[in-house]
Formats: C-alpha cells, sequence, structure tokens
C-alpha cells in the first residue's frame, strides 16, 4: 500500500483501488510507503508519521526551505529514507511501463489541467492555503478561458 503525501494539505491521498478508511488505518499501523511531493518542509515530518514501523519514505520533492524533523521518532519506527532529484533512463522506462501495465493507476492524482493563461492564476490559488488538488497539469494548447 502507497501514500502519497497531498499538496498542501498534510493529508494522505490514497489510490482509487484502496479501501475506505485506510487513511485512518495509516495513522495507526501506517502504510508501507508514503511518497512526499509536494515541496512542503513539514510533510516530510507528516510521511515519516504515516509510515509503518520499518516502512519507506521516498522525498521526490526540492524542499525551498530546512524541513524540521524528529529524528527520535526516525530512530523509533526504523525508517528508510530516500531521496532524489534526478532520475535514470532506466527509472524512466521502469515508471512508465507501471503505467503502462496498470501497476501504477496516474488517473487519481491528476486533479484537473489548465490552460497556460491560467497558470499564474493557478498558481496563487495553490500557494494560498490548503487545496483538494494532488496533480495540476499545464496545457499550452488549450486555448484561452478553457
Amino acid at each position: 500500500m502507497l501514500a502519497d503525501v497531498g499538496r498542501r494539505s498534510g493529508r494522505a491521498r490514497l489510490g482509487e483501488a484502496q479501501p475506505d478508511g485506510v487513511v485512518d488505518g495509516a495513522r495507526h499501523l501506517g502504510v508501507r510507503g508514503v511518497g512526499e511531493d509536494a515541496g512542503v518542509p513539514s510533510l516530510l515530518q507528516t510521511a515519516v508519521d504515516l509510515a509503518r514501523t520499518g516502512g519507506l519514505v521516498s522525498l521526490l520533492s526540492f524542499l525551498a526551505q530546512p524541513a524540521t524533523i524528529n529524528a527520535a521518532r526516525w530512530l523509533a519506527k526504523e525508517m528508510t529514507v530516500i531521496a532524489s532529484n534526478a532520475f535514470t533512463h532506466d527509472d524512466f522506462r521502469r515508471s512508465m511501463t507501471f503505467l503502462a501495465d496498470g501497476r501504477i493507476k496516474a488517473g487519481p492524482l491528476h486533479t484537473r489541467t489548465v490552460s497556460l493563461d491560467r497558470l499564474e492564476a493557478t498558481l496563487r490559488e495553490l500557494s494560498a492555503g490548503p487545496s483538494d488538488d494532488i496533480k495540476v497539469l499545464v496545457d499550452p494548447r488549450t486555448p484561452a478561458g478553457a
């Protein structure tokens, strides 16, 4: 079971295939793996808190500011934390294979697409506070006002 720490919300986002209550259960047992990819420093500790003992946290975003962590909690939970700011061609090929054969479902992660002329307003909305958006894509081909 994988969780993705949600953008600006501090909540775990789980794929559609996950049963109801998994996030609540994650607070008690934890999930096997949690990815922090929003770039929000406080969510690094949230990711560790959501993972089970012996779990894995992957930091896949650039944190523009220092993150405060509870190292004692990391140690007590025997966490494995991996960080990456780049990927190899093999990583990309493997990811595309997982998407193609259905092992990863990207649909639940994509919340909306905006036109290029809506980019600035969308970034302002996202930075203003909590949002239900997980992944917002920008389509430069979309006509203005769409």
